[in-house]
């Protein structure tokens, strides 16, 4: 099976379907999609069919969310969690928090651009630091100011794994 439809599934069952909570900066969602930050593909969706629905979904997130070097990664489990983990709280971010891990856990002197490019990958496959950086992720869910509402959700999320 091709990694990203895997990452993409996965993602999927975190997103769910359509929300609409005042405490949620992204205003309303639909399957994941924010109508304050993607307006464009979020209208698309109320007014395509299942099938078409699926492929602007895939699409959307190939395009905004999928790094093509996710497939050189040798753990395919980390490759899901960064797809998965970027689209709930952005891409740049989460590969900060993996670059950050990699500086602290295992002495590298990475820039933490938030960029996945070839040293990231290079030392995510030299060097398997998952279960700290989960919890990295973890401890910056704990940090946000909206915690107490979406926490165990988010927490739930960060545990299940592919």
């Amino acid at each position: 099976m091709d990694l990203f439809i895997k990452a993409y599934e996965f993602m999927r069952e975190n997103e769910g379907g359509f929300s609409n909570d005042p405490d949620d900066n992204g205003g309303q969602t639909a399957f994941g999609v924010s109508s304050v930050y993607h307006p464009l593909v979020f209208t698309q969706l109320f007014f395509a069919d299942k099938t078409e629905r699926e492929n602007i979904l895939k699409r959307f997130y190939k395009e905004k969310y999928w790094n093509d070097l996710y497939d050189n990664l040798h753990d395919p489990v980390l490759a899901v969690k960064l797809f998965d983990l970027g689209v709930n709280i952005g891409k740049k971010k989460v590969i900060q928090i993996l670059q950050n891990c990699y500086n602290v856990e295992g002495g590298y002197d990475l820039k933490t651009d938030g960029i996945f490019g070839i040293i990231t990958l290079s030392c995510c496959n030299r060097q398997d630091i998952y279960m700290k950086f989960i919890h990295a992720v973890g401890y910056y869910y704990y940090t946000r100011s909206t915690f107490w509402k979406f926490g165990k959700g988010w927490i739930n999320r960060l545990r299940r794994r592919p």
